[in-house]
């Protein structure tokens, strides 16, 4: 779906009242300001303030901040993911599907670990073992999705 954008240009008044405000009605180079803004887009930003303020939007985004926030902030956070680094529909769904798998891998991990300890000793070998196979999961993923070529390359040079 292609969003056509209509942006409205407003110039600076040539001549200003005083030599301060006429400085400041230009840029570094001299040449005259612009101001663009896009009334399309202020019309669906007040929709959505407007929205956002009603009592069920209000309540709506207050169950968000808990349910889905906190998985994007720990996938941008922890993992360090700010973007994809793959182009297309199919290719973005497999990164995020990888991502969100290393994800619930290392709360498995950690889970086993917590429900282990009450029978296990602490840091026993099925622990670290768990521990560790999941790091080697993550850290293989990371490494062969972010820069193939580079792991392609040390791959073969190990063999």
């Amino acid at each position: 779906m292609a969003l056509n954008v209509i942006l409205k240009s407003m110039r600076q008044i040539k001549i200003q009242d005083t030599p301060e405000l006429e400085e400041l009605a230009k840029t570094e180079g001299g040449n005259q300001k612009h101001i663009y803004y896009n009334p399309t887009w202020n019309y669906f930003k007040e929709l959505i303030k407007e929205k956002l303020n009603s009592e069920e939007g209000s309540r709506v985004y207050a169950k968000r901040k808990t349910n889905v926030e906190p998985v994007f902030g720990r996938l941008k956070s922890v993992f360090g993911v700010r973007r994809v680094h793959v182009r297309g529909r199919q290719a973005i769904q497999t990164e995020i599907r990888f991502l969100f798998m290393s994800m619930n891998l290392t709360k498995l991990a950690k889970n086993l670990a917590l429900r282990t300890l009450n029978t296990q000793k602490p840091h026993s070998d099925f622990i670290i073992l768990i521990v560790f196979k999941t790091e080697i999961v993550v850290w293989f993923y990371f490494k062969a999705s972010f820069c193939p070529t580079s792991f392609f390359l040390f791959s073969l040079k190990t063999q």
